[in-house]
């Protein structure tokens, strides 16, 4: 059987502007994993994978990614 849905991650906004959720949960999780108050607002994320985006904010903050 064929379907005619299909499913697409824009990861980096380059497709859809809605970044709200997304910001706020990077936020989140940084300040659960590495206790930074941080955002990903600070830097361009269009064309960056999630890792990509996670070591520049955390250099940002002084931190490396390991």
């Amino acid at each position: 059987m064929i379907s005619d849905e299909l499913a697409l991650f824009d990861i980096d906004g380059t497709l859809v502007k809605g970044f709200k959720a997304h910001n706020e949960a990077f936020s989140e999780a940084f300040r659960k994993v590495y206790q930074v108050d941080a955002t990903v607002d600070t830097i361009a994320v269009q064309g960056m994978t999630e890792q990509q985006v996670i070591i520049e904010v955390l250099k940002q903050h002084g931190l490396n990614e390991k």
